[in-house]
């Protein structure tokens, strides 16, 4: 049964010292030269440019223009960038390490260990956000049972034949997003759902439309920020549950009042200058900076642009991203999750790439590249994910995000709001259920509440 437990980033990708390194394949959104070296090489006891020349392959793919601060050590066509020509985003996270685990040296036992999750190879990805991430050792077998991987490291990467030679057919599966649709994938017999947790930094209104929709069961959106969730479509639904992310409060008023919330324009060339001349209602030319803060607000003011509309949002989606992952004083929760339970009592979660938006799960023309794991009924259970805590233990806890429940539009029978705040934790993944210390506080939360998370 594959896990999913709890690590820095810099343990995922660490390799004993007495192991050799053979191969790694990076496919990421964004990627910065100075902490990928840093976080992840010296762990994986590269010390030199000569080092990484003598592997089977070593090759990291990068979105167009997501490549921060490359110095000369790594620029070695060690990093190339994949420009897609239909104008999609290159979004996946998935990382594979090649690695000769015998320390005798008679004879080769060749391991692959395989990384899919929500992190970019960023100073945000490997130390600042909250990411999760599937993380699994596999020995190389004869015969290869993971057809869907290699037909996406090939279809990614055809300039070199490389094979990952694996058995990971225990039920659960990789899921890739390539010209396909990945939600389908996902929300399979979506009339036998019984409930339904996402977990995204970014939303889609039409994707969340359709979620809501198409399949059955209690739905709970757990949410960054109210200006990134289309909350008004969901205000006259049935058994939807909003909870909204509070980690950022940690940051007195005073700190918070002098951060500069607008997003940076950044304009790559002087044709897309011109674009942006005249478009007073969106942004602000002379101190560079964006004043819309979502992509549904910039649509609303954009509909008479007909030749331009398609780049200048992609451009906003890529000021977006920067700017967040360079955002230190934010806890910012970088999470996608799925977690599903159907009515037969089975589970299944889908850890991965996608935003719960169109171009995440392909429900548009515009699908971005993305990969995840499905796991079905895995170790972990969901009210293992969400913690309820009082605040007080959550000053106490504070390395963990803090999500409160919303009441403005939660279909409890009544608001609850009696002057006190619940308060979600979302917990790192990990395959055991941590301690909460005062257990009859909790039950009386629970009860006072009428909520219950039991599996």
């Amino acid at each position: 049964m594959p896990e999913i437990y709890k690590k820095s980033v810099s343990e995922i990708f660490s390799l004993d010292c007495r192991y050799k390194l053979k191969g790694f394949l990076g496919f990421t959104y964004s990627f910065d030269g100075n902490y990928f070296k840093e976080y992840i090489l010296n762990n994986l006891n590269i010390k030199s440019r000569a080092e990484i020349k003598k592997l089977e392959f070593f090759k990291i793919i990068v979105h167009f223009s997501q490549i921060k601060q490359i110095s000369n050590w790594l620029y070695d066509k060690k990093v190339i960038v994949y420009n897609s020509r239909k104008r999609t985003s290159f979004h996946p996270k998935l990382y594979i390490i090649k690695y000769d685990k015998n320390t005798n040296r008679k004879e080769n036992k060749i391991f692959y260990r395989i990384i899919i999750g929500s992190f970019n190879l960023t100073k945000a990805g490997l130390n600042n956000n909250y990411e999760y991430a599937f993380v699994k050792e596999f020995p190389e077998t004869n015969t290869n049972k993971t057809s869907n991987l290699n037909k996406f490291v090939s279809e990614i990467y055809p300039q070199k034949n490389i094979k990952i030679k694996i058995d990971f057919s225990n039920g659960s599966k990789f899921i890739f997003q390539n010209n396909n649709c990945i939600y389908e994938q996902i929300f399979a017999d979506k009339k036998n759902i019984k409930e339904i947790h996402l977990i995204s930094p970014f939303w889609g209104e039409k994707c969340v439309k359709k979620i809501i929709k198409e399949a059955n069961g209690k739905k709970y959106f757990y949410y960054n920020s109210e200006k990134d969730f289309p909350k008004e479509i969901v205000r006259n639904s049935k058994d939807i549950y909003l909870f909204k992310n509070t980690s950022d409060r940690s940051i007195s008023s005073e700190e918070n009042s002098e951060i500069d919330e607008s997003i940076k324009l950044i304009l790559e060339n002087e044709k897309d200058k011109k674009i942006f001349k005249h478009l007073n209602k969106i942004v602000d030319i002379t101190k560079k900076e964006w004043l819309v803060s979502t992509e549904q607000e910039l649509n609303r003011k954009i509909r008479t642009q007909k030749n331009n509309k398609e780049k200048i949002i992609d451009i906003f989606k890529k000021n977006l991203e920067n700017d967040i992952t360079y955002r230190t004083y934010r806890t910012f929760n970088h999470a996608k999750i799925i977690y599903i339970k159907y009515k037969d009592n089975t589970d299944k979660i889908f850890i991965g790439s996608s935003n719960i938006t169109s171009s995440g799960l392909g429900l548009n023309n515009r699908k971005n590249i993305e990969c995840g794991v499905i796991i079905k009924n895995p170790k972990i259970k969901i009210d293992q994910i969400l913690k309820i805590s009082t605040r007080k233990s959550y000053k106490q806890q504070n390395d963990i995000p803090c999500y409160e429940k919303d009441n403005e539009k939660n279909n409890t029978g009544n608001n609850g709001n009696n002057g006190e705040k619940n308060n979600y934790i979302l917990d790192d993944i990990k395959g055991e259920v941590r301690d909460i210390k005062d257990s009859d506080l909790l039950k009386k939360e629970l009860q006072r509440l009428k909520m219950d998370f039991s599996p």
